[in-house]
């Protein structure tokens, strides 16, 4: 029989937070989990990462393996009495639990950052719209202004020059998107 680990266990050290999906990792008693490098990191007689809690004494930070064997999965509850077993249960699951609560907590932050970031966004953006859209009303403007002057008649010199604003707005106005784009 496999065993794997449940989906979504990551570590707990925010600078890491690489996925627990096998080998060792370190439990603390203040049921955070850790990858074999940042558990390391934390001898008997530090702190937690994550909360600061005390860290010195035995069964405070553990050493687990992620892919227990046969045997000691038949053994590590044997000759207990079902009170100590559904206990030691419990608090398994209840470690569970807090891990889960902890990913979507975290999860749901970092989802608030990035709604924050997009909005930012938006609002840049409906701002490049609006000062093209006025742009191109002075352009409209400048257009109809001519056509009822009737500047495009045959031999008046004023038509090129017309032409001429609104080729260099249209290459002035693709060359300010694509700085846009740019900076974003």
């Amino acid at each position: 029989m496999t065993t794997t680990t449940s989906p979504g266990l990551t570590c707990n050290n925010m600078a890491c937070r690489s996925r627990l999906e096998s080998g060792h990792v370190w439990v603390t008693v203040c049921s955070h989990i850790f990858c074999d490098p940042c558990g390391s990191s934390l001898t008997p007689g530090l702190a937690c990462i994550c909360c600061r809690t005390d860290l010195r004494g035995q069964y405070r930070l553990t050493k687990k393996s992620l892919e227990p064997g046969q045997e000691w999965k038949k053994m590590v509850l044997a000759g207990l009495p079902p009170e100590m077993v559904m206990e030691i249960c419990s608090s398994a699951i209840q470690f569970y639990h807090n891990q889960a609560w902890h990913e979507v907590a975290y999860l749901e932050e970092r989802i608030g950052r990035v709604m924050d970031r997009v909005e930012a966004v938006k609002q840049y953006y409906e701002g490049v719209i609006a000062q093209f859209k006025r742009k191109l009303e002075v352009v409209e403007a400048k257009l109809m202004e001519t056509k009822s002057s009737n500047i495009f008649s045959i031999g008046n010199g004023n038509s090129n020059e017309t032409r001429s604003d609104l080729s260099e707005f249209i290459q002035q106005s693709a060359g300010e998107a694509a700085d846009l784009a740019g900076q974003m």
